[in-house]
């Protein structure tokens, strides 16, 4: 997932993976805690944030 993206699509783009498969949900969102991008990236941010914890039970 490119960082420099639209949030918006971003965000979407989250949810989809989060729906696709657990695994790379998870590598997703240790990239976009690692490497936060610039601007408006708080919403993503808070997008996986939510995505996390309602799947925290289920992550590898």
């Amino acid at each position: 997932m490119d960082n420099e993206e639209d949030i918006w699509i971003q965000c979407e783009a989250i949810k989809l993976v989060e729906n696709f498969s657990p695994e790379i949900l998870q590598a997703v969102l240790k990239k976009r805690f690692e490497t936060p991008g610039k601007g408006d990236d708080l919403f993503v941010r808070k997008q996986a944030v939510q995505i996390l914890g309602q799947n925290f039970q289920r992550l590898p």
